[in-house]
């Protein structure tokens, strides 16, 4: 009888580890949120500094945050980059008052170019132009039609269409 006890509370033991285990991976993406972004606003001010950055007319709006979130995950990789997104979000909305979310467009950009030879900015732009440009809602921003080899190659379908380059 005592062994089929101690079966009994090993088996309960291996479901709540498998538990746990299947589990672990979606808390490192709220960590990583919760550790590179405050209730200050920095996730606020990281989307509109992107918008200003990227400033495309015809993207889905929705990208946006994606691509902070985005650069948010890539940060929270290691404690370094993670602070230094932190640290450089909340320099550009102190340095304009704790108000930048509330400046004007030009006034924003204009604190932006103050901000754009730091490696927090380095950061944010590099991390955010790679996810931007692998999302297929950024390909219509550049005209890029996605992977031709669905298509049968580019043989066939664009290989010698040089129109867009002038004197061809």
């Amino acid at each position: 009888m005592r062994s089929l006890l101690s079966n009994i509370k090993r088996r309960q033991l291996i479901k709540f580890l498998g538990a746990v285990a299947a589990l672990a991976p979606f808390t490192g993406r709220l960590h990583a949120q919760e550790a590179t972004t405050d209730a200050e606003g920095e996730y606020e001010v990281l989307v509109r500094m992107l918008q200003l950055l990227f400033p495309h007319a015809d993207i889905d709006i929705t990208v946006y945050p994606d691509m902070a979130q985005h650069v948010v995950d890539v940060a929270a990789r290691d404690e370094k980059s993670r602070s230094m997104l932190g640290t450089g979000l909340r320099k550009l909305d102190s340095d304009a008052g704790g108000k930048w979310l509330q400046l004007s467009e030009q006034e924003q950009t204009a604190a932006l170019e103050m901000i754009n030879d730091t490696p927090a900015f380095e950061f944010v732009r590099v991390n955010a132009l790679e996810y931007l440009y692998r999302d297929p809602r950024g390909w219509k921003v550049v005209g890029y039609e996605g992977s031709a080899l669905q298509y049968g190659g580019y043989v066939n379908r664009g290989f010698n269409d040089i129109d867009w380059l002038p004197g061809f």
